[in-house]
Protein backbone atom coordinates (compact mmCIF):
# COMPACT_ATOMS: atom_id res chain seq x y z
CA UNK A 1 0.00 0.00 0.00
CA UNK A 2 1.69 3.00 -0.96
CA UNK A 3 1.56 6.39 1.68
CA UNK A 4 -1.18 7.94 -0.75
CA UNK A 5 -3.71 4.64 -0.13
CA UNK A 6 -2.27 4.71 3.53
CA UNK A 7 -3.65 8.19 4.19
CA UNK A 8 -6.65 7.77 2.26
CA UNK A 9 -7.23 4.76 4.57
CA UNK A 10 -6.59 6.58 7.65
CA UNK A 11 -8.36 9.20 6.90
CA UNK A 12 -12.05 7.21 5.34
CA UNK A 13 -11.58 5.82 9.28
CA UNK A 14 -11.05 9.18 10.69
CA UNK A 15 -14.00 10.10 9.06
CA UNK A 16 -16.42 7.59 9.80
CA UNK A 17 -15.35 7.73 13.38
CA UNK A 18 -16.16 11.60 13.45
CA UNK A 19 -19.07 11.23 12.25
CA UNK A 20 -20.41 9.40 15.52
CA UNK A 21 -22.17 11.15 18.72
CA UNK A 22 -20.67 9.92 21.54
CA UNK A 23 -22.76 10.09 24.76
CA UNK A 24 -21.56 12.66 27.32
CA UNK A 25 -20.03 9.98 29.67
CA UNK A 26 -17.87 8.10 26.68
CA UNK A 27 -16.61 11.36 25.18
CA UNK A 28 -13.16 11.21 27.05
CA UNK A 29 -12.16 7.79 24.93
CA UNK A 30 -13.92 9.18 21.76
CA UNK A 31 -11.67 12.24 22.10
CA UNK A 32 -8.12 10.06 23.09
CA UNK A 33 -9.33 7.80 20.26
CA UNK A 34 -9.72 10.75 17.59
CA UNK A 35 -6.13 12.52 18.83
CA UNK A 36 -5.13 8.76 18.34
CA UNK A 37 -6.15 8.61 14.51
CA UNK A 38 -5.06 12.32 14.00
CA UNK A 39 -1.48 11.49 15.41
CA UNK A 40 -1.40 8.29 13.18
CA UNK A 41 -2.67 10.51 10.01
CA UNK A 42 0.08 13.41 10.88
CA UNK A 43 2.89 11.19 10.48
CA UNK A 44 1.91 9.46 7.16
CA UNK A 45 1.24 13.04 6.08
CA UNK A 46 4.91 14.01 7.21
CA UNK A 47 6.15 11.00 4.64
CA UNK A 48 4.39 12.04 1.54
CA UNK A 49 6.12 12.84 -1.34
CA UNK A 50 5.88 13.68 -5.41
CA UNK A 51 2.38 11.51 -6.27
CA UNK A 52 0.82 10.67 -9.71
CA UNK A 53 -2.02 12.09 -11.24
CA UNK A 54 -3.95 8.98 -9.79
CA UNK A 55 -2.58 9.42 -6.22
CA UNK A 56 -3.70 13.22 -6.78
CA UNK A 57 -7.56 12.40 -6.66
CA UNK A 58 -7.22 10.26 -3.84
CA UNK A 59 -5.73 13.14 -2.01
CA UNK A 60 -8.77 15.36 -3.37
CA UNK A 61 -11.09 13.13 -1.54
CA UNK A 62 -9.24 13.01 1.48
CA UNK A 63 -9.21 16.67 1.44
CA UNK A 64 -12.82 17.07 1.12
CA UNK A 65 -13.23 14.28 4.21
CA UNK A 66 -11.09 16.46 6.17
CA UNK A 67 -13.40 19.43 5.54
CA UNK A 68 -15.71 17.16 6.63
CA UNK A 69 -14.26 16.09 9.98
CA UNK A 70 -13.14 19.67 10.68
CA UNK A 71 -16.85 20.76 10.88
CA UNK A 72 -17.34 17.81 12.97
CA UNK A 73 -14.78 18.55 15.06
CA UNK A 74 -15.81 22.02 15.78
CA UNK A 75 -19.17 21.11 16.82
CA UNK A 76 -17.98 18.57 19.09
CA UNK A 77 -16.29 21.32 20.56
CA UNK A 78 -18.84 23.52 20.73
CA UNK A 79 -20.93 20.61 22.84
CA UNK A 80 -17.99 20.40 24.98
CA UNK A 81 -17.98 24.25 25.62
CA UNK A 82 -21.42 24.38 26.12
CA UNK A 83 -20.90 21.69 28.75
CA UNK A 84 -18.32 23.10 30.53
CA UNK A 85 -20.41 26.60 30.73
CA UNK A 86 -23.47 24.49 31.89
CA UNK A 87 -21.35 22.72 34.84
CA UNK A 88 -20.09 26.62 35.57
CA UNK A 89 -23.16 28.00 35.87
CA UNK A 90 -24.18 25.10 38.15
CA UNK A 91 -21.29 25.38 40.43
CA UNK A 92 -21.63 28.52 40.72
CA UNK A 93 -25.63 28.57 41.08
CA UNK A 94 -24.85 25.40 44.06
CA UNK A 95 -22.42 27.72 46.28
CA UNK A 96 -25.22 30.24 45.92
CA UNK A 97 -27.49 27.77 48.06
CA UNK A 98 -24.87 26.87 50.19
CA UNK A 99 -23.94 30.40 51.54
CA UNK A 100 -26.54 32.65 50.31
CA UNK A 101 -24.38 35.66 51.90
CA UNK A 102 -21.08 35.09 51.12
CA UNK A 103 -21.06 36.28 47.70
CA UNK A 104 -24.01 38.62 47.82
CA UNK A 105 -22.08 41.40 45.44
CA UNK A 106 -21.51 44.95 46.12
CA UNK A 107 -23.49 47.31 48.39
CA UNK A 108 -23.92 50.30 46.54
CA UNK A 109 -26.59 52.70 47.22
CA UNK A 110 -25.84 51.64 50.74
CA UNK A 111 -27.49 54.46 53.12
CA UNK A 112 -25.79 55.24 56.24
CA UNK A 113 -27.28 57.31 58.97
CA UNK A 114 -25.33 59.23 61.03
CA UNK A 115 -26.39 61.50 64.11
CA UNK A 116 -24.79 64.47 64.80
Amino acid sequence: MTRVQELYTITKSLHDYAKERPEPDERGAFIERLTDMLEERGEVLAGLEDYSDEERAVLKEAVDMNSLIEERLQEELRHIKMDMNELKRKKTTGRRYENPYGESGPVDGAFIDRKN
